[in-house]
């Protein structure tokens, strides 16, 4: 290229140099000499640069070259192993191909031999059921020969006792002169906690009349040769609880079929409503049995759906018991009582839960569940009527006629339905108040967090004795006409009651002044808990209008004496007395 390029701008500083001095003319020369120095070491910076550049690009090509080649081999090697790879997979294949086949021919044969095996096990279950036939006939025989030897037994040892007393009172074994009338009654039970303590208040109270009672306890299964004893000399009547003399035999036959013969008044007391008790009952009769219930609403309920025909009796339930009776009540005694309220109740009722009562009404027929279900709603808030009325009408204006069992069965689901509202509703206020709740597992999950104190399945008798710490108790009825037994326990042990604003307690109670009363559609629940946890001065004046009741003879063991009328009466005597409470 050289310094051509240049020459243009030196002409132009020649030019001007003409016009400068010496001194000025003499810098100028060095920039000029300075400036051409500058461009040719830039023409060789630049040739330099230019071979650099060439000679790292044949570098590149030949390391790209040595690359290809690298690759292309690696390429060549990567092919062989694949080739291996594919021809061990397909080795390995074929070997488990054959495992496999190896492993279903063992499968195959394990399963001939289990096949084998379960055949051969079948043949000795076989035999072993039919060993077991053969022991069962032969222990039912032998069982049922024992049963008759010991009821065999039984007669002799009864046989012996009496021929022994006649021996022994020198008269004889058939006496000429006619007895002058029955003068016991026989308690029957099946040993059960809340039976004996039944029999315990029946006993009483026959003491108290001088009337001598033998107590029975039956055993387990049906055969009960114990109850002959019963027909063995006259006797005012043989008392059974619920079913139990229902289902009671002796060696020649039902026990109720041959005390009618005998003549032997059979009194069976049915401690529930009729309707939640009755299906229990497969052998009784007008001719054979006589009932007693524990008010007028249950002895119409039976009359009416159970048995028509039938003698019947009313009792005003069992009554209260020894246990809770306190000797005197003062102040000091009443306020030093740690249990604020006593409320045992229970959600499962008769071996049945909600559960249960649920199932039965989604079963019905959508018109008798839609009669079932109004009547529930008029009767949960009722206090005053039969319960059953509300049902009865619901199906007359309906046009459904049901027959009794049927009717039975559905006013079950209403007397079930009332009871779970109610119990909840208690619950459901009583949890926050510092008050002690005896209930069951079914209540558990409506108690959780409460202020309440909540205990499960505590004892009849325990929760009677209870009583005498308690200051209140709380109790509920299952008819409007009934006084609870817990109630008159109550009264016994000195307590204030709380009790449902019914037709029965209407008649002898005050509000607010010898007993607290309630209802399901107010607050009035509220109100009377308030009391006896808040304001012990006014319920201790309460308590002690209240223990004057308890010997009151609208309340103790009022009715008791339909048990020796029932025993006593002809089937053609006049109707029983009642035992509705009477105001005064």
């Amino acid at each position: 290229m050289g310094d051509d390029w240049c020459a243009a701008p030196l002409n132009l500083i020649s030019v001007g140099q003409n016009n400068l001095s010496a001194l000025q003319q003499q810098a100028y020369m060095k920039f000029v000499d300075t400036l051409k120095r500058l461009v040719r070491n830039s023409f060789r910076s630049t040739d330099l640069i230019a071979k650099l550049v060439q000679t790292l690009s044949n570098e590149l090509a030949a390391v790209k070259a040595k690359l290809d080649k690298l690759i292309e081999a690696r390429d060549n090697q990567s092919t062989a192993v694949n080739e291996r790879l594919d021809k061990l997979i397909e080795a390995r294949d074929s070997q488990s191909t054959a495992v496999n086949e190896r492993l279903d021919k063992l499968i195959e044969a394990r399963d001939n031999q289990s096949t084998a095996v379960n055949e051969r096990l079948d043949k000795l279950i076989e035999a072993f059921e039919e060993r077991s036939r053969a022991i069962n006939e032969r222990l039912d025989k032998l069982i049922a020969n024992e049963n008759l030897q010991y009821y065999v037994q039984r007669v002799q040892v009864d046989l012996h006792r009496k021929l022994l007393r006649v021996l022994t009172e020198n008269r004889p074994l058939h006496p000429v002169a006619k007895s002058t009338g029955p003068s016991s009654i026989y308690i029957c039970h099946g040993g059960h906690e809340h039976d004996r303590t039944y029999a315990e208040n029946v006993a009483e109270y026959l003491a108290e009349r001088k009337v001598e009672c033998v107590e029975i306890e039956l055993s387990e299964d049906g055969l009960r040769p114990e109850l002959e004893q019963c027909l063995d000399e006259p006797a005012i009547g043989v008392l059974g609880f619920g079913s139990q003399l229902d289902h009671s035999w002796l060696g020649s036959g039902s026990f109720l079929a041959i005390a009618a013969r005998r003549q032997v008044p059979v009194i069976q007391w049915i401690l529930d409503h009729p309707s939640v008790r009755w299906p229990e009952f497969s052998n009784s009769t007008p001719a054979n049995s006589r009932f007693l219930l524990n008010s007028d609403h249950s002895k119409n309920y039976f009359d009416r759906y159970c048995m028509p025909g039938c003698i019947t009796a009313t009792i005003s339930g069992v009554g209260p018991n020894k246990r809770s009776r306190i000797d005197r009540l003062s102040r000091e005694l009443f306020l030093d009582r740690d249990i604020k309220c006593l409320i045992a109740l229970s959600l499962n009722r008769a071996g049945r839960t909600a559960q249960d009562t649920q199932a039965d009404l989604a079963a019905l027929d959508s018109s008798l569940a839609e009669a079932v279900g109004e009547a529930v709603e008029l009767a949960r808030f009722d206090l005053i009527q039969p319960l059953e009325i509300h049902l009865a009408a619901i199906l007359e204006s309906r046009g459904l006629a049901l027959p009794n069992q049927v009717f039975n069965a559905c006013f079950r689901l209403v007397e079930e339905s009332v009871q779970l509202f109610r119990r909840r509703k208690i619950f459901s206020i009583a949890r926050d108040y510092p008050v002690i709740i005896q209930s069951d597992e079914a209540a558990t999950s409506l108690l959780q967090g409460a202020v309440a104190t909540c205990l499960e399945n505590i004892s009849m008798q325990l929760t009677i004795s209870r009583m005498r710490s308690c200051r209140a108790v709380l109790s509920v009825s299952y008819l409007n006409d009934m006084i609870h037994d817990r109630t008159m326990n109550g009264w016994n042990a000195g307590c204030v009651n709380i009790v449902e604003d019914n037709l029965a307690h209407r008649r002898i109670l005050r509000h607010g002044v010898n007993a607290l009363l309630f209802r399901y559609d107010d607050d009035s629940l509220r109100e009377c808990l308030d009391i006896v946890c808040h304001k012990p001065e006014r319920a201790y004046a309460i308590a002690e209008a209240g223990l004057l009741l308890r010997d009151d003879p609208r309340v103790r063991f009022a009715g008791y004496d339909n048990i020796l009328a029932l025993g006593r009466r002809s089937p053609s005597s006049d109707t029983l007395m009642s035992t509705m409470p009477r105001a005064e």
